[in-house]
């Protein structure tokens, strides 16, 4: 299944304690939450995916293509892929998500790149279910123990 977000991939920031006690986070990351909230249950809508939330252990490859800036010399954005996935994953759990919670993903794989020049970024989110090794071989390694005797 394929998934593409009309968001620019942002990392996630740690949250942050303000003097008051009040928990905030960067103001690029609290935009990019805010703007998920309705971009995601959209696509999902408009490039009618079914059966979403998903159920059980996911595979997931996250793509992000950030807007390029002006002038730049650096070959990949600069931002922590890591972090990227982390605010993808954040941005693709819940009631009306792709999945009900990021603990479903088992396997996840991530890249960056730039977008095309002039081209606002996005993200692209393929998502299959996990095969665990039995389920994969059939159930053949539940029997191997019974042929040694």
């Amino acid at each position: 299944m394929l998934l593409v977000l009309p968001l620019n991939p942002v990392p996630a920031s740690r949250p942050r304690l303000a003097r008051s006690g009040r928990v905030f986070y960067a103001k690029t990351y609290a935009n990019f939450k805010k703007q998920a909230e309705t971009v995601v249950p959209t696509a999902i809508e408009m490039q009618e995916l079914g059966g979403c939330p998903l159920a059980g252990p996911l595979m997931v490859d996250l793509r992000f293509f950030s807007r390029r800036p002006k002038k730049t010399t650096l070959q990949f954005p600069r931002y922590d892929t890591d972090n990227a996935a982390k605010a993808a994953l954040d941005a693709l759990q819940g009631e009306d998500r792709l999945f009900l919670n990021d603990s479903q993903v088992v396997a996840l794989t991530a890249t960056k790149a730039w977008a095309e020049p002039e081209q606002e970024g996005w993200i692209e989110v393929r998502v299959e279910p996990y095969w665990t090794d039995d389920e994969f071989r059939g159930g053949m390694n539940a029997s191997s123990d019974d042929t040694d005797s």
